[in-house]
């Protein structure tokens, strides 16, 4: 068990204690498990290759194999024997599809084996749901783990820490303005104080030691956004806790990126220094290096990007001295001034400002709330009387776009704390609000918007409207920006509708939002330009309906809309939306006239596809896609059930169109379906949205997610949020 108490004559003395464990051998009977991988057909340039990994339940891996594709074959056995400890076990099976050695498609699952026997592995699926819905968040706690990672907008991701007197191992993914849960197929076992650091060059969360329920641990492991993956590793540090790592990228490009120094072991101290390649570790061999110490602050120094430690905790003494990682060794960094000494801070280096930052901590007498700056020479801010309050163990990383820095709970002598706040640009802390969300609601339209428009200069989305839980039709302005929900206030805005439609036009640099009921079916056109709502006047435009579909062809940069219910049935005509005027396309064959259908682009094929609706007197489900000159039916393989009022996306990372439940033939549904140009596979796990229609779905590429907004359920309007990743 860990234990931590205060001290007299000093506030921050952690007691680690730990009791022996136990191990488990692996016994030597082989069992086969034979892995079949598909790609697309759309895929054959793309994907070349399989590797097929198979672990524990704890992450240990007990098996893997890999295949190439050959040319124009899209299927491939895969035959990965493995070692059971039991006769009976359940594993974790991960699919890599790759692409010149880089993973593009990632499928997981849990399967039970049997040991002895040749075991069939099938319905395995990328993809895993989480709900946004605002929550209490992480539990309060001190010495996670935290990051910024994936390369998006304050996507900052925590694992482990103290929560009530006991390490904890859930993990956490703070975006779309507040913390959300994550459910992983593996995870590492519970620590507090682990090297967590994000890697760039593998674009992945890498996590090393800390200290465990039964010592300390020096396992490592990796997060891709969607599960944790033990690496097995062919030599590894020694266990510690509460040793500091980073990314060394900015250090020494090409060398194993991720740097470790120091911690805590056996009752003792380190002082050894250690990288990772994402493989496996090797331990620098350095003619100088700092005192043994743990709990110390470690960073890059902004002049040279080499790593950079402030202070720690060794044998009674808290430290002050601050050493500087050069091409031969450590040595001592002496600039005048500093926080003095300091264990347990959080410290991060701020590439916008090009700063270290530091921020709480404890001396030998009391625990800190102090931020200072490091630039070539040591500042305490001025951070205008409002930051977080003292607090030791804080987890802390950059905040990318939205500041210097961020940081999460920590120990303030009294309380263990749960709260977020970011440091500006400005140097003045700010905690961060409950999130935000629009109001329940179904029959929405949403769009996508690109990094750098002036609705969400970050790249988001844009949402309008819907019919909210009463029945009353609304004319609400959203943006969703990867932080989260901002209602926007226009000057002028639509009239309050439903079952509209909205695409972007790049073009322009605008919203199109065009029809809807209002509530009589309407036809008119409206664009939005992140400030306010204009009604153009045009010369000609489609007729008055609702439930139709528009989306934006890349290849032919103009709007396409296709059917809808007019006040006369269902409609199949075309319309193209380009340079501020509509033209009628005139086509055939078409496909069939329908309402409440859903239109992609597939950046990959270059078309525009479109997938089933109401046809009137039944459900459709079947695929087109459109060239800009002209309408041909896709004959797909694979049996997705016909729809309308479904949610879909291109998912630019998986390159394949996404739907997401809509009304079935006889009830509302809840699965995930993808197509790849040519074969629908659904890919649901467990964990999903409820059953729903009329639901809003949109990707956002920074982020690499796709969300889901709103709806109606089987209860009733509804305004939860689900993110797919």
């Amino acid at each position: 068990m860990l234990r931590w108490l205060a001290a007299a004559g000093f506030a921050l003395v952690l007691c680690l204690s730990w009791a022996c464990g136990e191990s488990i051998g692996l016994g030597t009977a082989g069992t086969t498990l034979s892995v079949s991988a598909t790609r697309g057909a759309a895929a054959d340039s793309l994907i070349d290759s399989v590797q097929i990994t198979v672990t524990k339940e704890d992450g240990t891996i007990i098996g893997s194999g890999a295949a190439r594709f050959p040319a124009g074959v899209n299927t491939v056995p895969v035959q990965v024997t493995v070692t059971l400890s039991t006769q009976i076990e359940d594993v974790q099976v991960r699919v890599d599809l790759l692409s010149n050695g880089q993973i593009v498609f990632t499928r997981s699952t849990r399967v039970t084996i049997r040991r002895g026997e040749s075991n069939d592995v099938s319905g395995v699926s990328p993809v895993a749901w989480d709900s946004l819905s605002p929550a209490a968040g992480p539990a309060p706690r001190f010495g996670a783990g935290m990051i910024l990672g994936f390369n998006a907008p304050l996507r900052l991701v925590l694992f482990g820490g103290s929560v009530r007197n006991e390490p904890a191992n859930d993990t956490w993914e703070y975006y779309a303005g507040s913390w959300h849960l994550v459910v992983t197929d593996s995870s590492p076992p519970a620590r507090v104080f682990p090297v967590m650091v994000w890697d760039n060059y593998q674009a992945k969360v890498v996590l090393f030691g800390g200290g465990g329920v039964n010592g300390e641990l020096n396992d490592t492991w990796t997060y891709d956004g969607v599960n944790w993956v033990r690496v097995a590793t062919a030599t590894s540090p020694p266990p510690r806790v509460g040793a500091a790592g980073m990314w060394g990228g900015v250090w020494k490009p090409g060398i194993g990126p991720v740097v470790v120094f120091g911690g805590g072991s056996g009752g003792g101290t380190l002082n050894d220094t250690w990288t990772f390649d994402g493989s496996n570790w090797t331990k620098v061999t350095v003619d100088s290096s700092p005192p043994p110490r743990m709990l110390h602050g470690m960073s890059w120094d902004p002049p040279t990007g080499a790593p950079y430690i402030v202070g720690g905790y060794d044998n009674g003494t808290v430290l002050s001295d601050r050493w500087i990682l050069g091409p031969l060794g450590w040595r001592r960094e002496v600039t005048p001034g500093g926080p003095g000494p300091l264990a347990g801070q959080a410290m991060v280096t701020d590439p916008v400002l090009n700063k270290v930052f530091v921020f709480g901590g404890a001396n030998r007498d009391s625990i800190l709330h102090e931020t200072w700056s490091f630039d070539g020479a040591w500042s305490r801010l001025n951070t205008g009387g409002t930051h977080p309050p003292a607090g030791v163990g804080v987890a802390a990383d950059v905040a990318a776009g939205g500041g210097s820095m961020a940081v999460f709970g920590g120990y303030t002598g009294t309380a263990l704390r749960q709260d977020t706040w970011i440091l500006g640009f400005d140097s003045k802390w700010t905690k961060l609000p409950d999130p935000s969300f629009p109001p329940a609601r179904e029959r929405a339209a949403v769009v996508t918007t690109p990094v750098g428009s002036a609705s969400s200069p970050l790249g988001g989305a844009v949402l309008f409207g819907g019919m909210g839980a009463t029945g009353t039709l609304l004319k609400d302005t959203w943006v969703f920006d990867g932080y989260g929900w901002v209602e926007r206030k226009p000057v002028a805005d639509p009239p309050a509708r439903s079952d509209h439609a909205l695409a972007l036009d790049p073009v322009a640099g605008r919203v199109v939002l065009f029809g809807g009921l209002s509530p009589a079916p309407s036809a008119d056109t409206w664009l939005f330009d992140g400030r306010t709502w204009t009604n153009p006047v045009t010369a000609t435009a489609p007729g008055s309906r609702s439930g139709h579909a528009m989306v934006f062809d890349g290849e032919r940069q103009e709007v396409v809309l296709f059917g809808g219910l007019g006040g006369s049935g269902t409609l199949s005509d075309t319309w193209t939306w380009k340079n501020g005027a509509w033209t009628s396309r005139v086509v055939t064959p078409s496909p069939p006239a329908r309402s409440g259908h859903v239109m992609v682009y597939d950046a990959v094929r270059k078309r525009v596809m479109l997938f089933g609706g109401d046809g009137g007197s039944s459900l459709l489900g079947d695929t087109w896609e459109w060239n800009g000159t002209q309408w041909t039916a896709v004959t797909t393989t694979g049996a997705i059930p016909p729809r309308r009022a479904a949610g879909a996306v291109f998912d630019p990372v998986r390159k394949h169109l996404l739907v997401f439940g809509g009304q079935g033939a006889s009830a509302r549904l809840a699965d995930t379906w993808e197509l790849d140009g040519a074969s629908w596979t659904q890919v649901d796990i467990g964990r999903r949205p409820a059953a729903r229609a009329a639901a809003v779905m949109f990707n956002l590429p920074a982020m690499g997610r796709s969300f889901v907004f709103g709806g109606r359920d089987n209860g009733g309007v509804v305004g939860d949020m689900w993110s797919l990743r």
